[in-house]
């Protein structure tokens, strides 16, 4: 039975699960196409492309690699130990593009489209790394029913402060620091801010996570083995047909939310939502 301690340090992983996906999927097209200006169609091409796509490949591919990873840490924690710093720094590079303070004057610029298509993606493998890890420790390091139950219930009040911060104290902070640092200045102390939260509450998870041996010297499934089982379980299938019609909603929904409500610092301001005529 582990300590109450370690059960709310583990639960508060979730505060930096919760922050940085709802910040990215909140913020990032509005950021690109009306404060960069960088033109709609390559946003969204980069966008689909290196978060969307790729987002299905390196999911089972975190988990094929963290199933057969071996060390003395055990085969979870590595990757939140070492991929937490490194989500840090490319979330803060997401909102800082080498405009020169800026915004940009040619809207196909290639070299942002391609800062961003690799940034994004880069920063999505990261991600994915500390977040899969994080969530599959949960069911193998909390193995009784009622301990489950109470980590989960802190697991809840991260994720609601986490989305809490990415969804409504970005704005403030951007809003905020841009009447000093300039707009584009705005969003990087932003993220500087934001992403020390986030990677900070994924380091202190480390804190209440320990991998019982039996359970990390598992031998791994095949991974043709492991999608055969995967796709012929129906009940698991049903869940994730709904949930992904869930996810698609919320995730539409909140990506427009900014381009009606963001409140510019002042009408000069370049994050200023361009009106179509």
């Amino acid at each position: 039975m582990k300590s109450r301690f370690a059960k709310i340090a583990y639960g508060v992983g979730n505060l930096g699960q919760a922050l940085f996906f709802n910040t990215v999927q909140t913020f990032l097209i509005f950021f690109y196409t009306d404060v960069v200006r960088l033109d709609p169609g390559l946003v969204g091409l980069a966008f689909a492309i290196s978060y969307g796509v790729w987002n299905a490949i390196n999911d089972p591919l975190i988990g094929v690699l963290s199933d057969r990873t071996r060390t003395r840490w055990g085969r979870r924690i590595p990757y939140i130990m070492f991929g937490a710093p490194l989500t840090f720094i490319l979330f803060v590079l997401i909102w800082s593009p080498p405009l020169g303070g800026s915004p940009l004057t040619d809207p196909s610029h290639m070299g942002i489209f391609f800062y961003f298509a690799v940034i994004i993606a880069l920063f999505d493998l990261a991600y994915t790394a500390v977040s899969v890890t994080y969530t599959a420790l949960f069911p193998e390091a909390f193995e009784d029913l009622k301990e489950r139950t109470e980590v989960s219930i802190y697991r809840q009040v991260a994720a609601m402060i986490g989305t809490a911060l990415g969804l409504a104290i970005m704005p403030v902070i951007v809003g905020s620091l841009s009447e000093r640092f300039g707009d584009l200045g705005g969003w990087t102390g932003a993220g500087v801010i934001l992403g020390l939260i986030g990677g900070g509450a994924f380091g202190f998870s480390l804190l209440g996570s320990r991998e019982r041996k039996e359970v990390s010297e598992e031998k791994a499934l095949p991974l043709t083995a492991a999608f055969k089982e995967t796709f012929s379980n129906r009940s698991f299938l049903a869940f994730v047909g709904a949930n992904l019609m869930i996810c698609y909603i919320w995730s539409w929904l909140s990506a427009m939310v900014p381009f009606f409500t963001w409140c510019p610092s002042s009408p000069s301001t370049s994050s200023a939502p361009r009106r179509s005529r």
